[in-house]
């Protein structure tokens, strides 16, 4: 497992926590479900997640690295972004430390995604804030991005719709009228 966490293959490690759960579900190590939890929690999986965290036994929830990624999942449930970001900071062991990182490039991106959708213009400090940053950090950022900033506003770059997803509107809308045509005769 060490070696599919250091080289990013998370669904090689979510298959083998799980099959480590299934194997021995009252013996199962907190490590095994941090880094289950954690994949979960990459993923954009927080269903799962919260499973996970409810079929964990609490001798196990007293672990500080799976109750510090349960602190993560709970701000992510709650879309506190900003407050996911602050508890992805510091460090973390060794066999989740790969799955964090990514996690918080993950949050990040999303957060920048829906600042792009959201607004128009928006203060560098309130991205900042968004982000959970400083506003030099936030500044490299939107500039990396290509987006707008001067006197301390951002204009985000809208992002471009892709192709595919007007394609399959296309398809779902041609799949409701033969079925509507389907219901009237």
């Amino acid at each position: 497992m060490e070696d599919a966490v250091r080289d990013g293959n998370w669904e090689v490690v979510m298959t083998m926590c799980e099959a480590a759960e299934l194997q021995n579900p009252f013996r199962t190590p907190a490590p095994v479900y941090s880094a289950l939890l954690a994949v979960y929690l990459l993923q954009g999986d927080l269903n799962n997640a919260k499973l996970l965290w409810k079929r964990i036994p609490n001798e196990r929830k007293g672990d500080d690295t799976l109750a510090r990624i349960w602190a993560v999942g709970k701000q992510l449930w709650g879309r506190k972004f900003a407050e996911a970001q602050k508890c992805l900071a510091g460090s973390w062991p060794d066999y989740v430390a790969p799955i964090m990182k990514a996690m918080s490039k993950v949050v990040q991106e999303r957060v920048l995604l829906l600042i792009a959708q959201a607004y128009s213009n928006v203060s560098l400090q309130s991205v900042a804030e968004m982000l959970a940053c400083n506003r030099q950090q936030a500044s490299a950022l939107v500039r990396q991005l290509g987006w707008a900033e001067s006197n301390g506003t951002v204009v985000p770059c809208k992002p471009v719709a892709e192709e595919s997803d007007s394609l399959e509107s296309g398809k779902h809308m041609e799949m409701l009228t033969s079925y509507i045509s389907m219901l009237e005769n």
